[in-house]
């Protein structure tokens, strides 16, 4: 499975990482995300300040962890429980990882 990213334009750390499956709808002013782990509006960034990188992981697993392209990084997509709270154990932590569109890093 792989996944897509959405990062900020001016420094490319990444926000959010959701499945490829996940319709992001990034026209008007807010982002989107209308599917899992949404429906959610990202209203703290304007779409202009996003960019959306798709395909941007590798592995397989029934656990949903994968190892980021071009780094030993695992990441796993962060699961919510019907509070909204993060489940403990998630690997993923939105604003720790850079993605330039080709390779992966850290913060």
């Amino acid at each position: 499975m792989d996944m897509q990213t959405l990062v900020r334009r001016a420094d490319n750390v990444s926000l959010y990482l959701i499945p490829d499956s996940t319709n992001v709808n990034m026209s008007g002013t807010m982002t989107t995300v209308e599917g899992p782990p949404g429906p959610f509006v990202i209203g703290d960034y304007p779409s202009s300040t996003l960019t959306l990188h798709a395909n941007v992981t590798t592995g397989s697993g029934s656990d949903d962890s994968r190892v980021l392209r071009g780094t030993s990084v695992k990441a796993r997509l962060a699961k919510v429980d019907h509070s909204g709270n993060v489940e403990s154990g998630s690997f993923w932590s939105g604003g720790a990882y850079t993605y330039n569109g080709s390779a992966w890093g850290t913060v």
